[in-house]
C-alpha cells in the first residue's frame, strides 16, 4: 500500500503576473522577507556584493527564479508560486507570511 510522506510546503497562485517584479531588492526593500527568520537571516547577514544572499537568480522577460537556500519563488506571466523545501508544516514556514505582504500589500 502506498504511503503519503509529504516533503515540502508550497503555495500557487494563478493569474495574470508580472515576473519583472520579483527581485532581491524588491522584497527587501519593501520588506517582504522575514529577515529574522532562516534561512534569510544568516543569508542577508553574510552577504556582500561579491556574495548575494541568494543561491539563485533567473530573470527573463517571461520568468523569474529566486532561490534562498530551501526557501524558491517562482513567478511566470500566469502563476506565483512558492515553495519551502524545510518546512511541510503551514505555520512554521515563512512562505505564508512572504505571499501575504507579497498581494497583500503590494
Amino acid at each position: 500500500m502506498p504511503i503519503f510522506g509529504p516533503k515540502f510546503f508550497s503555495v500557487v497562485l494563478l493569474g495574470r503576473q508580472n515576473p519583472q517584479i520579483l527581485n532581491h531588492d524588491f522584497l527587501i526593500k519593501n520588506q517582504v522577507l522575514p529577515n529574522k527568520r532562516e534561512p534569510f537571516k544568516s543569508l542577508i547577514k553574510n552577504s556582500s556584493d561579491e556574495k548575494p544572499p541568494f543561491t539563485q537568480y533567473l530573470s527573463t522577460p517571461l520568468i523569474t527564479t529566486l532561490v534562498y537556500k530551501w526557501i524558491s519563488i517562482i513567478v511566470d506571466q500566469e502563476r506565483y508560486q512558492i515553495k519551502d523545501s524545510n518546512s511541510i508544516v503551514p505555520s512554521k514556514s515563512p512562505i505564508i507570511s512572504i505571499t501575504k505582504k507579497y498581494f497583500g500589500e503590494l
